[in-house]
């Protein structure tokens, strides 16, 4: 109940040493998960105290899997703190745009984790969601044991000259420590100088931290497409993220950045009028993300499995209205 300064040290040391834990869940106790909000942050600290030895000692004898942990701890808590900060960052941007001090806010607890959803509604940014996500399962596709940390950000316009935002960004812990997800957007009636706009600030991120902008890019391809379609809806601008624990520093520039660019779009495209035309086109995209989201996407599915409602994939991911 009142952890000692000899507990502090020896905690960790025992929980990995001793117990030897898989890397996800020595992550998630490392990091007071067990300890209520308010004695969460000085264990943490406490936690960081014991690293350094920690760490040398492992190098010493050779222990990879336990400098592996240690550092799956370490990037589990940037993240969980990094998607604070973009949480806070996109709820500001929504507010502002909106001029509303309004958010919707909904929490689900499953067997699995969590699944929580924010909203903001008003007349630029018809729906500006967030969705925070943490699931302990296994992954679809390799079949290991996965802690999923996820953020992700769906903006629905209230213009079509605006694009819907697509933002998915996931640290998953397992065997590796990864960083997956996407940065795009289903430009509707969006102007080619706008996409162009978001295309050059994402391109400086990632050759400012030495990765090759399109082949990340090319990944984009046909991401939001189905069989019975014309074309993708997603723009293939962005980047999409299969990148090691080490590139972390370009992960949260980019998001950052994805978020803040988009935001310079809303501001300046927010009062031009737009045609019945071009109003229709945004309609049947959206009906169009709807579709794809309920007959394909792998990941509703998973989460549906894992017990979570679809009132939560719902509010989070589809559009406030359709129109056929």
């Amino acid at each position: 109940k009142h952890p000692s300064a000899a507990l502090r040290s020896s905690f960790v040391i025992a929980t990995y040493w001793k117990v030897r834990l898989i890397p996800q869940d020595f992550a998630c106790l490392a990091s007071g998960c067990f300890l209520p909000a308010w004695k969460r942050l000085l264990f943490q600290q406490s936690v960081r105290y014991a690293h350094s030895d920690l760490i040398a000692r492992a190098a010493l004898r050779g222990e990879a899997a336990a400098i592996s942990a240690w550092e799956s701890m370490e990037n589990f808590m940037e993240m969980k703190n990094y998607f604070s900060q973009l949480n806070q960052t996109a709820l500001e941007g929504f507010k502002k745009l909106n001029k509303t001090s309004e958010v919707e806010h909904k929490l689900w607890k499953v067997p699995a984790g969590s699944w929580e959803v924010n909203v903001v509604r008003g007349k630029v940014l018809e729906k500006a969601t967030t969705s925070r996500i943490t699931l302990n399962t296994k992954n679809p596709l390799t079949g290991e044991d996965t802690r999923f940390n996820v953020f992700q950000v769906k903006i629905y316009p209230a213009s079509p000259k605006i694009p819907i935002m697509l933002f998915n960004m996931e640290n998953r812990v397992a065997g590796d420590d990864i960083f997956a997800g996407f940065l795009d957007v289903a430009p509707a009636a969006a102007r080619k100088d706008d996409l162009k706009f978001l295309q050059t600030k994402i391109r400086k991120v990632t050759e400012k931290y030495g990765q090759d902008y399109e082949a990340l890019r090319a990944k984009l391809k046909d991401m939001y497409w189905m069989e019975s379609w014309d074309k993708a809806l997603n723009a293939e601008i962005g980047i999409r993220l299969e990148l090691g624990s080490d590139q972390a520093a370009l992960v949260r520039e980019a998001g950052l950045s994805w978020l803040e660019s988009y935001f310079e779009i809303v501001e300046k495209r927010k009062r031009e009028r737009f045609t019945e035309k071009q109003s229709a086109l945004m309609y049947a995209v959206r009906a169009r993300i709807m579709e794809y989201y309920l007959l394909q996407d792998l990941s509703v599915k998973v989460a549906q499995k894992l017990g979570v409602p679809l009132e939560a994939l719902s509010l989070g991911h589809f559009a406030p209205a359709i129109r056929y």
